[in-house]
């Protein structure tokens, strides 16, 4: 996919060919309630989570909930907050997949806050679920990344493994 690579850099550095950290749930059933066919022929696999990162000083939040039923339709939706700049995400998740403990999604922007800046632009991300528990070490998400318009990337595709560990929150992959 020439031209569409991103080469790791924050939400500060452009407006449109960035990565951004991921942050603040909308409705949470919503995403999963929206499609019939997944209620129809039950989750087989799902992914959801909240909690924030620091990236430098600058602290980000993120929510996200996906499913992907019998069916392999998937469905979901994140939020994205970065504290720093101020900007505000909503996703609509369209791909999960699920290996083991790491879950990768990918979908659209539906809403920002920044004059639809980023409304129809693709987004990827990946997350770890390390576990719960005092022992436990903490969870994993990526960079999001943000494409300039159509195609973006399935979620099947390897861009950037999970490596910030999310501070004072819980990701959970089933």
């Amino acid at each position: 996919m020439p031209g569409r690579e991103l080469n790791s850099l924050y939400v500060e550095a452009t407006m449109k060919t960035t990565n951004v950290l991921i942050a603040t749930l909308l409705a949470v059933g919503a995403g999963m309630s929206a499609g019939t066919a997944i209620a129809a022929n039950g989750i087989v696999a799902s992914a959801t989570g909240s909690g924030q990162t620091t990236i430098g000083t600058n602290l980000r939040t993120f929510s996200f909930t996906a499913g992907t039923d019998g069916n392999n339709n998937s469905r979901g939706q994140a939020e994205l907050f970065n504290r720093d700049s101020g900007t505000r995400l909503h996703m609509a998740v369209d791909c999960l997949s699920v290996a083991g403990n790491v879950a990768t999604m990918s979908g659209t922007v539906t809403q920002d806050n920044v004059a639809g800046a980023y409304v129809g632009d693709p987004v990827w991300f990946q997350v770890v679920d390390n576990g719960e528990g005092a022992g436990a070490p903490p969870d994993l998400i990526s960079l999001v990344f943000i494409f300039l318009g159509p195609p973006g990337v399935p979620c099947t595709s390897p861009l950037e493994p999970a490596s910030i560990p999310v501070e004072g929150g819980n990701i959970q992959v089933h």
